[in-house]
């Protein structure tokens, strides 16, 4: 093995010190990030060698270090580690700490499933569900499509093989002095038997691949392992969302839980960053939306039974119903608290994600005049009469009051105007249903396209509208997400952090009032 400089930092905390055979272009660090997203990998203390005529030994060492490291967990946990953290150790070791190994040797199909059960399990006991097949599928995929961010062993354990074997095969045939692609598969055999069965493992997953030996023994070909997870990862979100019932809402779901940026709450925190997160009970509850169990705002620790009927609280100034509950029958899945507006959760969230977006913007662009809640008297327009209005009487006027008002980036004067606002994947048509477990994002679309209509282009052709809709399990509509990088700090570096920033503190925004419409539809308390 040889060092690569252009990946390599070095650091330490005596200023004085240089180390002794270093390559002069390897650059000095001037800070070590310890925790969170600068750690790719992990690496237990007695699993860091690895014997490569050894293909058990390693494989028992590392799951004996996963349930040290669960158990350690646990005592943390029980000492006061937020819920939060404890899920981002636990992901960074799973993730890093085989893969090594399944790039060194093709690990065995019933070890790699041991291995994903036991990571999976601590989940499950944190979230106080179990997981049923296809929830378990789901949430070994990646954050933009649904998933946890997980990644399952069986899911990467031959594009690990492959990968690295289309990487090496090149260096290690000249090493051992092998001069064609059919000398080497002659001469290992145990090795072209490996690499078949891999390739049959990947094919199973309906993606087409073939380990180029030729092309392979010419040149090391790169990133070939990430290719393939990709595609699996692909195939399998496209069948999790066949194998859902679609006229309960849960392929709706499915499909609203993806997106850019939409499980952004479970990254840690950029070093610096105001500490936006879920306390311990709101991620519970967003994450068993997320994986579509039974009663997600039950906490089973609290409450005997899930409540039947929603208890969101109508306002002390309601006309007839001051201090009641709603009492609407609740389904499994939070469907109508979702959407039930009784109580001030709506607002109050709409209301955080505008004063949100208003500081960002004001960050990005300092000296700029960001303002909320602007009226547009150009996107007025007259409400129907109300029945028991009088013969010649005027209809009302309909005030348009748009949350944010901002002038353009070199615009020369031209005004943006942002109307924040949440849909829900659930709807009672059922046929639209059913295309939006189909299509990821076309609730928020739908949304959109409604904010066009109410607030025509031909009425105010001197300023621009951006509907900045978010829909309730985190998915962004396309304008949003196109704003948002619009708008963003030009300078490359800033603008990266800028942008990972922004989608973590609304991912976090988004899921807390996801969190709080189930919470309080399962249990509330009547006011003074």
């Amino acid at each position: 093995l040889t060092l690569n400089p252009g990946k390599c930092k070095w650091w330490c905390g005596d200023a004085e010190s240089v180390p002794v055979g270093l390559p002069a272009s390897v650059a000095r660090a001037a800070r070590l990030p310890v925790l969170g997203a600068a750690l790719p990998f992990v690496v237990a203390s007695d699993i860091g060698e690895l014997d490569l005529l050894d293909h058990d030994g390693p494989l028992r060492g590392a799951c004996t270090a996963l349930e040290t490291y669960w158990q350690n967990l646990c005592k943390l946990r029980c000492e006061g580690l937020p819920l939060d953290v404890a899920l981002n150790f636990h992901t960074t070791f799973v993730n890093g700490a085989i893969t090594h190994f399944l790039r060194a040797a093709y690990a065995p199909e019933a070890w790699c499933q041991n291995w994903d059960e036991r990571a999976l399990r601590f989940w499950e006991l944190e979230l106080q569900r179990d997981f049923g097949p296809d929830q378990r599928l789901q949430f070994f995929l990646p954050f933009k499509l649904a998933g946890s961010g997980v990644q399952a062993a069986q899911h990467r354990h031959a594009a690990a093989f492959l990968g690295s074997w289309e990487l090496c095969l090149h260096d290690v045939a000249q090493t051992v002095g092998l001069s064609s692609a059919e000398a080497v598969r002659a001469r290992l055999p145990e090795l072209t038997r490996l690499i078949t069965s891999a390739e049959s493992a990947v094919r199973a997953f309906g993606i087409d691949y073939k380990f180029d030996w030729e092309a392979c023994f010419a040149n090391p070909r790169p990133k070939v392992q990430k290719s393939i997870t990709t595609a699996i990862h692909k195939a399998l979100h496209t069948h999790v969302s066949r194998l859902l019932d679609t006229d309960d809402g849960q392929g709706a779901t499915f499909q609203s839980s993806g997106g850019k940026g939409a499980g952004s709450h479970l990254l840690s925190p950029l070093a610096g960053e105001k500490a936006t997160r879920l306390n311990d009970v709101d991620l519970r509850t967003s994450l068993r939306a997320r994986f579509r169990c039974d009663h997600p705002g039950h906490e089973k620790n609290s409450q005997p039974a899930p409540s039947t009927h929603c208890k969101h609280i109508f306002c002390s100034k309601h006309r007839t119903r001051a201090g009641q509950f709603c009492g609407a029958a609740l389904d499994l899945r939070g469907n109508h608290a979702r959407g039930c507006e009784v109580g001030g959760v709506v607002l109050k969230f709409h209301n955080l994600v505008r004063d949100w977006l208003a500081r960002t913007l004001e960050r990005w662009h300092p000296g700029v005049p960001v303002l909320t809640e602007q009226r547009v008297a150009a996107w007025d327009y007259q409400l129907p009469p109300p029945p028991n209005a009088r013969p010649g009487e005027r209809p009302p006027i309909h005030e348009a009051t748009l949350d944010i008002r901002i002038p353009a980036p070199g615009g020369r004067g031209r005004l943006i105007n942002v109307d924040v606002g949440f849909a829900d994947p659930y709807t009672v048509d059922v046929a639209e249903l059913r295309l939006r477990a189909q299509k990821p994002g076309r609730a928020a679309a739908a949304y959109v396209y409604h904010k066009h209509q109410t607030y025509p282009a031909w009425r105010n052709p001197t300023e621009d509208l951006v509907p900045f809709i978010l829909e309730s399990f985190g998915n962004p509509s396309v304008k949003a997400v196109n704003f948002l990088r619009h708008m963003a700090p030009a300078d490359r570096g800033l603008r990266s952090l800028e942008l990972r920033r922004a989608y973590r503190e609304l991912s976090c925004l988004t899921q807390q009032r996801l969190a709080h419409l189930l919470r309080s539809a399962e249990d509330n308390a009547r006011p003074n």
